[in-house]
């Protein structure tokens, strides 16, 4: 890995660019001995973990942690919707049909790359009941 990292730092400073160390992380995934690089020179920070495309990534390379953030992303949008979940005038059918098209697509956004587990799948289907519960009681 070094070595592919000194032949970018190499190619980008041929073309007028450089690499920004303080902006530089590593992380390891899955892995009992930690792994050092440099770059320019500088050794870069290991992280425990790091955001990337609005998504968590862990060194254990679970998913618990970026579901537990899409679920506070989604707890806000959810949130912002509440006058709508207490309209009266706003029929049930209309309100579901707004949870799913504006809360369950940020809850779901890149749930593809989760891991599918029991434990993974109740805390989701757990957090869209509470929120159906609040719709049909508003």
């Amino acid at each position: 890995m070094q070595s592919k990292l000194d032949d970018l730092a190499n190619r980008s400073s041929a073309a007028g660019l450089t690499i920004n160390v303080n902006k530089t992380k590593s992380l390891d995934v899955n892995t009992v001995n930690p792994s050092s690089f440099t770059v320019a020179g500088q050794s870069e920070e290991n992280v425990e973990s790091f955001q990337y495309l609005g998504s968590q990534t862990a060194a254990d390379g679970g998913t618990k942690i970026d579901i537990g953030a899409r679920i506070e992303k989604t707890r806000a949008a959810f949130a912002s919707l509440r006058n709508v979940w207490k309209n009266n005038q706003i029929s049930q059918r209309t309100k579901i049909r707004i949870f799913n098209s504006n809360v369950k697509s940020v809850l779901l956004y890149a749930s593809e790359t989760w891991c599918v587990s029991v434990e993974n799948t109740q805390r989701l289907q757990v957090f869209i009941n509470r929120c159906l519960r609040y719709i049909i009681r508003a």
